[in-house]
């Protein structure tokens, strides 16, 4: 997976421990809360310059992002914050409210404004891009399924 602190292990650990935390706090019991997923993508592009594909590779080799310590040609980075709004009631304890926001940062290679491509490489380009892009965008799917997953159990 592409930017291990949106593992499938840390979501579910993060959750675990969450409701363990709200259930053991004042040996209180937990009401059924709100709770919502909101998720944003932004994409972050770092530039490559080449004639053709082979020397295109090499510098997305070369200037592309680091996942798992080895470089690759595009990756996508989940940040995610849980905030609650809690209300206490005598001996009771509500979880009025339950946000998850998912923050995605995908980073893809673009063309030098300038760069001298091959007419046959530049209209080939486009499409590789967006193979780049749908397979980034399914570590967002994937992540998203999980948070879901988190919410319905929050």
């Amino acid at each position: 997976m592409h930017g291990l602190t949106g593992s499938r292990e840390w979501i579910v650990a993060a959750s675990l421990a969450l409701l363990v935390g709200w259930q053991v706090v004042g040996a209180l019991p937990v009401q059924a809360a709100q709770a919502v997923l909101q998720k944003q993508v932004q994409v972050r592009y770092y530039t490559i310059t080449g004639g053709d594909e082979l020397t295109l590779l090499r510098d997305m080799r070369r200037k592309g992002p680091r996942v798992g310590g080895q470089q690759a040609l595009a990756s996508t980075r989940l940040q995610a914050r849980y905030t609650a709004n809690l209300a206490g009631r005598g001996n009771t304890c509500s979880v009025r409210r339950l946000v998850i926001r998912a923050r995605y940062t995908m980073t893809l290679p673009r063309l030098a404004a300038n760069g001298k491509v091959r007419p046959t490489t530049r209209k080939r380009w486009p499409a590789f891009l967006a193979r780049l892009r749908h397979h980034e965008n399914r570590h967002v799917r994937i992540w998203q399924d999980c948070l879901q997953q988190v919410r319905r159990t929050l």
